[in-house]
């Protein structure tokens, strides 16, 4: 039995933790509803599928870029600052990403994709240090010690919401497409602004290298970070191929139920039972779609069923990261489920670009190939390897 199990009670802690989760909430809203306006824009600027794939590519490369910087950044430069910096910068980038799109200049087609796949590189530049700071160490910044667990908990809750907020919120914005791209430049300056309203204690400069692996990716992880990559490749596949609004508003649903069935059902469950269940409801709803989508009852279903399913999935997996670190390594297991999560989801959009076309079929046939292998692979190696390496 697992004696550390998802936190579940809610604590009404300071006004600034929820401060920083509306902020994480905002700025993952902004970055899933860029997910879903930029095949347009692609196809604005005259980018083919292939293309576009290659842009989501850029944007999972560009989540590594500042990674190795961070420990160094905040130990020698006020915390928040820097943060504010990232989001400061991708606001902008954002902006010119707008402008750039509405009034295309004249130029040749190469050097328009060379243009797209460096703004998409410095889009994922800029937000995944903005989410490493944000995550694995503002928040734990604000938190007493035991706490910490549980804050981390429910900051990725925040992220997990605008993940079927954003998409949603940008196909009811089809027909708008200015207006969705200015709504999500919105929602940087939003969490811009909240996290400028939470004050941080100064801590003295410390001497580090400029590059390290400390705050930014885990090692001894890396187990745990091929086996949660592809649920969030899944993820960002069906992103990339699914444009109904209502998809995403019920896997809201299935969020909810996940929430309440961490409290009642797998509150003292058995360890493995969390992620088996989830990868088994996967792969369940994912069938659902590809066999019987076209009819109203399985389309309002699967959704819940996926929603329930990534819930209690990056739960556990969250929980994972942070017992498989050492005492002092709880921000680098955070910022190494961050770049898990954001580069299954960067994969998933450009596999359901560049591989599937954005068909459907394909994408759930694919989605369900996966779940199989990772559900395979959590069972015979994955959680036996875990038990035994477990540090809390």
């Amino acid at each position: 039995m697992d004696t550390q199990n998802t936190p579940i009670h809610i604590r009404l802690w300071h006004k600034d933790f929820w401060k920083l989760a509306f902020a994480e909430f905002a700025l993952v809203t902004s970055i899933s509803m860029l997910a879903v306006i930029a095949p347009e824009r692609a196809r604005i600027l005259g980018l083919d599928m292939e293309e576009t794939a290659l842009m989501a590519v850029c944007y999972g490369i560009g989540l590594y870029a500042l990674g190795p910087f961070c420990n160094y950044l905040v130990q020698n430069y006020r915390r928040n600052k820097v943060c504010l910096l990232m989001m400061a910068l991708l606001a902008l980038l954002l902006a010119a990403l707008s402008w750039f799109t509405v009034h295309t200049l004249p130029m040749s087609h190469r050097v328009m994709c060379s243009v797209v796949f460096v703004s998409a590189f410095l889009t994922g530049a800029t937000f995944g240090l903005s989410q490493m700071l944000l995550l694995s160490t503002l928040v734990i910044d604000e938190c007493e010690s035991f706490l910490r667990t549980e804050a981390n908990h429910h900051m990725a809750w925040f992220g997990r919401f605008a993940l079927s907020v954003g998409p949603c919120l940008a196909l009811l914005l089809t027909a708008w497409n200015r207006t969705a791209s200015l709504i999500s430049i919105g929602f940087v300056v939003a969490a811009f602004l909240l996290v400028n309203l939470v004050k941080f204690p100064f801590k003295a400069p410390d001497e580090v290298p400029l590059l390290s692996l400390d705050r930014f990716f885990l090692p001894r992880g890396l187990t745990l970070f091929f086996c949660f990559l592809p649920v969030a490749m899944v993820v960002g596949m069906l992103v990339s191929a699914i444009r109904q609004p209502q998809f995403y508003a019920l896997i809201m649903g299935g969020f909810l139920l996940a929430i309440l069935a961490e409290k009642y059902v797998f509150a003292n469950a058995e360890l493995a039972s969390q992620c088996v269940s989830g990868l088994i409801c996967m792969i369940v709803a994912l069938a659902m779609l590809l066999l019987r989508g076209n009819m109203p009852v399985v389309y309002s279903i699967a959704p819940v069923m996926l929603g329930f399913s990534v819930g209690i999935i990056g739960s556990r997996f969250l929980l994972f990261f942070v017992k498989l670190s050492d005492h002092c390594q709880r921000g680098t297991s955070q910022s190494t489920y961050i770049l898990a999560w954001e580069s299954g989801l960067a994969l998933g959009l450009a596999a359901g670009y560049g591989l599937c076309h954005a068909h459907p079929s394909k994408v759930l046939q694919c989605g369900i190939v996966i779940s199989v292998v990772v559900l395979a692979f959590y069972l015979l190696y994955v959680h036996p390897w875990y038990m035994r390496n477990k540090s809390r």
